[in-house]
């Protein structure tokens, strides 16, 4: 006995029936995709300030043990204790903290005040969110070297025009723009970098 036309007809779908169900999947993912891209945001940003905290802490740490910031002597004026930008890399300071080789003429007593991640890679890698083996510079999530300012004239504040423009009335602070380069790399926006004084 063969199966009516009619009765075969309604057990297969139409082509439109197949075309709203892909319409229903395609925007399911993009709304997990959206919140998960969200999510990932949010991680990489409580990651920047913690690690922002850290070289902040460590460095405060730094003072309280020498009675002086972990910078050379010959650094008095607060816009040449800037590291991480302009030529100078934060492994300046990174290196005094985490007591490695380079670091010990400032760190006589070869007390290690902060022990962040650490990975052998090139230095032609983009290294995100960990000190870097080789060049000893630390990274934040986007792959940008965190910015520290000190307050190498003991004035009470530093010079933060690499970042803001002006001046903020504290003795260290870090800076993360990573972010805002990743967003817009042609010209990233200022309201968007991570500024551990705000």
């Amino acid at each position: 006995m063969k199966t009516p036309r009619l009765l075969l007809s309604r057990l297969a779908f139409t082509l439109i029936e197949l075309l709203v169900v892909i319409s229903i999947i395609a925007i399911l993912a993009s709304l997990i995709f959206t919140g998960t891209t969200g999510a990932m945001l949010s991680a990489r940003k409580v990651q920047a300030r913690n690690d922002m905290s850290q070289i902040i802490n460590a460095i405060q740490l730094f003072y309280t043990e020498y009675g002086k910031y972990p910078i050379d002597s010959t650094i008095t004026s607060d816009s040449q204790a800037v590291f991480g930008t302009g030529g100078t890399p934060n492994s300046t300071i990174i290196n005094v903290l985490r007591c490695v080789a380079s670091g010990t003429t400032q760190n006589p007593r070869m007390i290690q005040f902060i022990q962040p991640k650490v990975q052998d890679v090139p230095t032609t890698v983009a290294t995100k969110a960990c000190v870097n083996k080789s060049s000893g510079n630390w990274y934040d999530p986007w792959g940008t070297q965190y910015i520290i300012f000190i307050d190498a004239d003991y004035a009470g504040d530093i010079n933060t025009t690499a970042v803001s423009g002006s001046t903020a009335q504290v003795g260290v602070g870090v800076a993360s723009v990573g972010y805002a380069s990743v967003k817009n790399p042609g010209a990233p926006d200022k309201t968007n970098y991570l500024l551990s004084w705000q």
